[in-house]
């Protein structure tokens, strides 16, 4: 009876807490599912825990309370290390408050923990960009693709990241970045993408000649087809 009187109190006072900090209580939903695999060797009731914190701290995250989520994510992190996805919910609220370098840490630190973690590779390699690391992020987008290929954002970034080195390659993975563009969000980024590149192509064409060829095995909008097709000829060059 003692405990769940206690475990009431603690309900009540997390929720009080909660609605002082102007958050929607009607939002939280509990990520833990029945069935779903506990990371690492640890408690599940430690685990339940630790998760509840961070599901906290992605609700303040998204009202902009980045120092509070930072917090809630640090927490979960303390409580329960062997969850990757507190390494990169901490990483994005770091990268919120513009603390770019500690935001690699996280995701380098989540990478010890598991280094076949496509989403902290991911995570890395995006904030490694940011960083002008142009090195690390190239090396970090081809992890992340080794691990999950079938990922459309890293199958685009990683197209991205291989057109100068490997036109062929990049147009393939292009291809199949385009077949994995499920909503029109992902459509329009390669629109934006393809179109971008095809505008600051400058004849000789030798750029936009390659880009003609990503875009027509790709084929994800007629847009971006045609102003690639400005830039090579009515008639093209092969």
């Amino acid at each position: 009876m003692k405990c769940s009187l206690f475990r009431r109190s603690i309900t009540k006072a997390l929720l009080f807490s909660l609605a002082a900090s102007s958050l929607s209580i009607c939002c939280i939903q509990s990520s833990v599912l029945a069935g779903d695999p506990i990371p690492g060797n640890g408690k599940e009731d430690v685990w339940m825990k630790a998760r509840t914190l961070a599901d906290i701290g992605r609700l303040q995250l998204d009202g902009g309370k980045y120092d509070d989520a930072i917090n809630s994510f640090k927490s979960a992190i303390n409580l329960y290390a062997a969850d990757i996805s507190f390494y990169s919910s901490l990483g994005l609220a770091l990268e919120k408050t513009n603390r770019l370098r500690e935001a690699e840490r996280v995701y380098k630190d989540a990478l010890q923990k598991d280094p076949k973690s496509a989403e902290s590779w991911y995570r890395l390699a995006e904030i490694s960009t940011k960083l002008h690391n142009s090195s690390q992020a190239e090396s970090a987008y081809t992890k992340a693709y080794e691990f999950a290929p079938g990922d459309f954002a890293i199958c685009f970034k990683q197209a991205i990241n291989l057109s100068s080195r490997d036109a062929a390659k990049s147009a393939s993975l292009m291809k199949k970045a385009a077949s994995l563009a499920s909503t029109v969000k992902e459509k329009a980024e390669m629109k934006q993408y393809l179109s971008k590149v095809a505008a600051e192509s400058a004849p000789p064409p030798q750029n936009a000649i390659r880009l003609f060829k990503i875009t027509t095995a790709a084929s994800p909008n007629a847009a971006a087809k045609n102003i690639a097709t400005q830039y090579i000829g009515k008639d093209g060059l092969f």
